[in-house]
């Protein structure tokens, strides 16, 4: 279950359009992101600069969903998710929980269990081009 610690938001920023990861803030008419150690488990943290804040696109904002892929990374709204049959969904949130979807099906509440029996890996996001892994 995503406990309030566990709680992360990306989005591109604005200006360099680089990803960016960490705690929301809303200012004013603005949105901003506060990277944060938590966020940066799987990358050089000597290269994330932790006292800035970043303004971001909001039209790339995703959240964690509180769940990492098979290999150990963390899944965000909008990855595309591959399964071991290589068919690719994507992650989306109804309000009630974590879909996966693609053209053919949908699976509801996305758990852990899922992510292991379909052996999930994230390739890629609805807003960056993507490399399938076959």
């Amino acid at each position: 279950m995503l406990q309030i610690k566990d709680i992360m938001f990306r989005a591109k920023t604005i200006g360099t359009n680089y990803w960016i990861y960490g705690d929301l803030i809303n200012h004013n008419n603005y949105q901003m992101i506060q990277p944060s150690v938590k966020s940066y488990p799987w990358c050089d943290q000597t290269k994330i600069r932790f006292s800035e804040q970043y303004f971001i696109n909001p039209g790339t904002l995703c959240y964690y969903v509180g769940h990492n892929d098979i290999s150990g990374r963390p899944i965000f709204t909008a990855d595309i998710l591959q399964d071991k049959n290589h068919v690719l969904y994507t992650v989306m949130s109804d309000g009630t929980g974590i879909q996966l979807k693609n053209n053919i099906s949908t699976v509801q509440h996305l758990t852990d269990l899922d992510i292991t029996e379909m052996q999930l890996l994230v390739i890629g996001n609805t807003f960056d081009c993507l490399t399938t892994n076959k």
